[in-house]
């Protein structure tokens, strides 16, 4: 059980920190639709992701 905590919390420092590499980009050029665009598409490819891993976790580890 242990281990999926840890899974857990490696996803969301994982989330945290391709969100602030996503925010701390320029704002040259912004636009709000670029911005939605790779926000859905990082959160797209990370939540099926962190799912898999996380289940993967719990049958290997229980």
């Amino acid at each position: 059980m242990i281990w999926v905590i840890i899974g857990a919390l490696i996803l969301c420092v994982l989330g945290l920190v391709a969100t602030l590499f996503f925010i701390s980009k320029g704002d040259e050029g912004y636009s709000s639709e670029k911005s939605m665009g790779n926000l859905t598409l990082l959160y797209t490819i990370l939540v099926p992701i962190s799912v898999v891993v996380v289940i993967a976790v719990a049958f290997l580890f229980m």
